[in-house]
């Protein structure tokens, strides 16, 4: 959910296994927070806590699994 006070998640279903990488980003371009996971086949959840960021406000989130890239923004507060 968006905005989100404790965490947020995103949701992925893939027809195969694939790796995925996270990356968030404040709205001056700097990195935040970055993570790299190995997803198995099927619908599957990543969870990003709210302490992960430095803090409430508006940040950019990049999201890459396999050759697949989409990105939008995250509130927190």
């Amino acid at each position: 959910p968006n905005p989100f006070a404790v965490e947020t998640s995103f949701e992925i279903l893939l027809q195969n296994a694939a790796p995925a990488h996270l990356e968030v980003f404040d709205l001056h371009g700097r990195l935040i927070f970055h993570d790299r996971y190995d997803l198995d086949k099927g619908l599957q959840t990543l969870l990003l806590p709210a302490s992960a960021l430095s803090g409430q406000g508006v940040y950019v989130y990049k999201l890459k699994v396999g050759e697949v890239v989409s990105s939008g923004r995250l509130v927190r507060i």
